[in-house]
């Protein structure tokens, strides 16, 4: 004990002997120094209403002995500033004799703290006015005296006074179940079992916690944390055990309904301070599992019957099959609990097909819908600017590279996208003659063709969803890689609906003809438009793809599309990318999120060609079934797509003065999530991994 007495003065004797040097070089009338004795439980409060800070100031020289003094403080930490501003004059005036030392506590200074003398970034207003506690970390409070008269401009007149302590708070419970935005089964009635893990019972040792569990019901995009700020909640409950059984004596919730819930753990003694008032993270879950409908499926059963057929949906009761030649308005429908209705459709028309699921709870899915016949492989091949031929035959049937599934990393507003999908469908409506022919529109091969006199010479300059005319037919411009390279979307009549083309090394020139949106048109007079791949069966997946480029280009700049392959190769350099901390951009992060979904939206297109394909899980070759061993589960966070997404999701929306709050939380998160848990490597890893099997399984579709 005598040791730790003579190392304790020791120190304050060092302390004091550099202040003093300090002061001299100064040559300020005041010094001091202070001590800080830790507490049990520090809140903001506690810093000027008990003894644990305390000063000593000394006058140097009797013959400079100022008036009455006030201090200013600045309380310091990493990212953390609080301070009285400049402006900030105590009322409270202290008065130091030679010789004899003024003793000071926090309770003199209680006007200091009071919020309205302050200036602060970094923390939130509630630290000051709910008696909130100091974060974590180590702390410097900072005081300097001032001469209370205004007459000598509040002058200076002590050195700097420091003193420097460290907060170690408790910490809040980590959430475990039900899993963040996971989704519950309704099906077997209300047993949800809550659970979390303490991290530490208390700085002191003592047990005894109550831990306070809330559940709140969210609305529609509703964000969990302001809903916790204001709404309130359909249950509360106070538990002394990291658990609870939310049975159906609670109230009851509603299917198809997100519910948000938190813990906050107390200690009823008062021994123990937490980090965020003990409030954990809020977790939301979905109570019902989503309804889903299939994707459709149909086959010819012969005599002149197509079989329409689906796979089940868990949670579905029934299914309503809809349809309707195109271009009607009546639908026909069929109710079932079965998955595939036998129907004779008229082989000269073109049906749109839909299909919805009626799920448990009285909730229904969107409609999952195909037009059948599906536009056929075009006998179009190749055109030229030239008038010579435009035909050619297309190739023999092979399977499908899955690398080339068309995936969209954007929110897609279906709505929107359905309207684009509706009008680039419809046939160009006027005949008036385009680059020297007549604008394909009718529905025979065999139309006349008026040649005209072209004389344009400036060149056109493409941009997505521009238009330009080879031989009579339109191309809406979807991809401009360059001005004589891209890619488009070609309006072809024999199969009422547009086909993906690509373009390269070809000559446009600009119509200098106007529409009424005051939009020129080019004018292909060399080169050639290629229908995309030579594969009929591809015509479909580029075409999606083309259509998914051009809805991100005209509604959602900046998000991934591409094809699934492209996706994972993206995946792996956006990873690599940000493991050096300076290009951690918000465009970098967007980017890192829209090819995150994109990847997890390829998995299940990959999962639906495998059935296309084999029709039965049982029949998938060991290659398939370890690539989907690889899809992303929703039901694991820990999956490493999963982490990767609740690491780089955007933080919570805030207003005014908390706006800057939550960026800097949000900052502090995503380097902490980054680096600390080595997702970006493993990510990495991750689309190296699977772009491996993916080429594995193409080599293996092709020697079979």
């Amino acid at each position: 004990m005598i040791k730790k007495i003579q190392q304790y003065y020791l120190f304050w004797g060092l302390l004091l002997f550099s202040l003093g040097a300090y002061a001299q070089s100064q040559n300020y009338p005041i010094t001091g120094a202070g001590s800080f004795i830790p507490q049990n439980s520090l809140s903001w409060f506690g810093l000027y209403t008990s003894p644990a800070l305390n000063f000593n100031l000394y006058l140097k020289d009797a013959s400079s002995t100022p008036g009455a003094i006030f201090a200013r403080i600045r309380l310091s930490r990493v990212g953390i500033e609080i301070y009285n501003p400049a402006s900030f004059v105590g009322t409270k005036g202290f008065t130091v004799n030679f010789g004899q030392p003024l003793q000071l506590s926090g309770m003199d200074l209680v006007e200091n703290f009071r919020p309205q003398n302050l200036e602060a970034s970094g923390v939130s207003e509630n630290l000051f006015t709910q008696g909130g506690v100091l974060p974590n970390g180590i702390w410097t409070l900072e005081l300097v005296f001032y001469e209370q008269d205004p007459a000598r401009n509040y002058r200076q007149v002590s050195d700097k006074i420091t003193v420097s302590f460290t907060v170690t708070n408790g910490q809040a419970p980590l959430l475990n179940l039900p899993s963040n935005e996971s989704e519950i089964d309704a099906r077997y009635g209300q047993n949800i079992g809550f659970a979390w893990t303490p991290r530490g019972t208390s700085l002191s040792g003592a047990g005894g916690l109550t831990y306070n569990f809330t559940l709140w019901e969210l609305g529609e995009d509703e964000n969990p944390y302001d809903v916790a700020e204001g709404k309130t909640p359909i249950y509360t409950s106070s538990v002394s055990v990291p658990m609870l059984a939310y049975d159906p004596t609670k109230p009851l919730l509603q299917v198809g309904k997100h519910y948000a819930w938190q813990v906050q753990v107390v200690d009823p003694f008062g021994n123990n301070v937490y980090e965020n008032n003990g409030k954990s993270e809020i977790w939301e879950f979905r109570y019902g599992l989503k309804c889903d409908a299939p994707a459709l499926n149909f086959k010819s059963v012969g005599a002149g019957y197509t079989e329409i057929y689906w796979d089940k949906i868990n949670q579905a009761q029934n299914y309503d099959l809809r349809w309707r030649i195109q271009g009607t308005t009546e639908y026909s429908h069929y109710l079932t609990s079965g998955t595939y209705h036998r129907i004779a459709f008229d082989k000269n028309q073109v049906y749109e097909v839909e299909l919805q699921s009626q799920c448990y709870g009285g909730e229904n899915s969107d409609w999952e819908s195909s037009n059948y016949p599906q536009a056929s492989p075009m006998m179009l091949r190749t055109m030229s600017a030239t008038p010579s031929g435009t035909e050619s035959s297309t190739t023999p049937n092979t399977p499908i590279n899955p690398a080339d599934i068309p995936v969209n990393g954007a929110d897609v507003n279906a709505v929107k996208y359905d309207s684009l999908i509706t009008k680039l469908q419809e046939a160009p409506q006027t005949l008036v003659p385009r680059c020297g022919q007549v604008t394909k529109t009718l529905v025979s091969s065999c139309e006349p063709e008026t040649t005209v006199d072209y004389g344009g010479t400036e060149p056109f300059v493409s941009k997505v969803g521009s238009t330009f005319y080879v031989n009579g037919y339109d191309v809406l411009i979807t991809r401009v890689k360059s001005h004589n390279e891209g890619e488009g979307l070609l309006y072809f009549p024999l199969a009422r609906n547009r086909i993906p083309v690509v373009w390269k090394g070809v000559t446009l020139t600009d119509s200098k003809i106007y529409d009424y949106m005051g939009n020129s048109y080019g004018c292909l007079t060399s080169g050639e438009v290629l229908v995309v791949g030579s594969n009929p069966n591809l015509i479909g997946s580029d075409l999606t793809k083309q259509y998914n480029a051009l809805y991100n280009s005209l509604n959602s700049p900046g998000s991934y599309s591409g094809t699934f392959g492209e996706a994972l190769d993206s995946l792996k350099i956006k990873s690599e990318l940000l493991q050096d901390a300076k290009n951690r951009t918000k465009a970098n992060i967007e980017s890192l999120v829209s090819v995150t979904k994109a990847v997890k939206l390829g998995f299940k297109a990959l999962e639906k060609t495998f059935m296309d394909t084999y029709k039965s899980a049982d029949n998938f070759p060991q290659i398939a079934k370890d690539l989907l061993a690889l899809k992303p589960d929703s039901t694991n966070p820990n999956q490493v797509l999963n982490r990767l997404q609740a690491c780089v999701a955007p933080n919570s929306s805030s207003t005014g003065g908390k706006k800057q709050v939550m960026l800097n939380l949000y900052r502090l998160k995503l380097a902490d999530c980054l680096d600390d848990s080595n997702i970006l490597q493993e990510t990495q890893e991750y689309a190296e991994n699977t772009t491996e099997l993916l080429n594995n399984y193409t080599d293996f579709e092709t020697l079979v």
